[in-house]
């Protein structure tokens, strides 16, 4: 069908009452609710997947992989894989919204969402590296319990990632004490060396089990910034 014919038909529909003309405030309209809508998203987008970067940071298990493959067991394990999913379906319905507009879908799809991912990824990292969830997470705990116990949940360390600042070292291991102020001591577990490499006042995460006398049976130890 050519273009003539496609312009008949249209005028054709016109005359007939088939189609009618609608007022350019409904265009306007539309056009702000999507604007709306996209920003809104790109919003949720951004904190939902910052959340993520928080929460591994916080629980710990962001330092999981340089443990091997037992880390990365870890990490795979503990990874909120429901907040994942929903930051797919935002990250689809955004498309979705954008693809309306010329500058999107003149280009390939597979371009924009590269643009599209890289942006929320690197805003992620900033906003994750600021005050922002922390202030969130304690405004929360006081004001908000619901969404207080959602942070708390998702923070919590697992049983084998122990955090904490080298207090006293010995030849066979060394002592850390956490952020409350609890000590424990961390001995070598098979095939891992503790002695020398850590000082009084390093940070430290260790990943190992706990043993019947409440010492940390190390499989590795890994130093952060405090």
């Amino acid at each position: 069908m050519d273009e003539d014919t496609i312009e008949e038909g249209v005028i054709d529909a016109i005359k007939s009452g088939e189609t009618r003309m609608r007022p350019r405030w409904v265009f306007v309209v539309r056009a702000i609710l999507m604007a709306i809508s996209a920003a809104l998203l790109f919003a949720l987008l951004l904190y939902v997947a910052s959340f993520i970067i928080f929460a591994l940071h916080q629980d710990d298990v962001w330092f999981a992989p340089d443990f091997g493959i037992s880390g990365w067991s870890l990490l795979l394990a503990a990874l909120p894989w429901g907040l994942l999913l929903l930051s797919l379906v935002i990250l689809v319905v955004l498309a979705n919204i954008m693809n309306h507009y010329s500058f999107v879908y003149h280009r390939p799809l597979s371009e924009f969402l590269f643009v599209l991912v890289l942006l929320v990824v690197l805003g992620s990292f900033w906003i994750a590296a600021t005050s922002f969830h922390a202030g969130v997470f304690h405004y929360a705990e006081e004001d908000v319990p619901i969404m207080g116990r959602f942070y708390e949940s998702e923070t919590n360390p697992p049983a084998c990632m122990h955090r904490g600042v080298v207090a006293e070292v010995a030849s066979s291991g060394f002592m850390i004490m956490d952020g409350n102020g609890a000590t424990s001591v961390v001995v070598a577990g098979p095939g891992v060396v503790l002695s020398g490499g850590f000082r009084v006042g390093d940070t430290v995460i260790v990943f190992g089990d706990r043993n019947a006398s409440g010492s940390i049976q190390a499989r590795g130890v890994q130093e952060i910034l405090p």
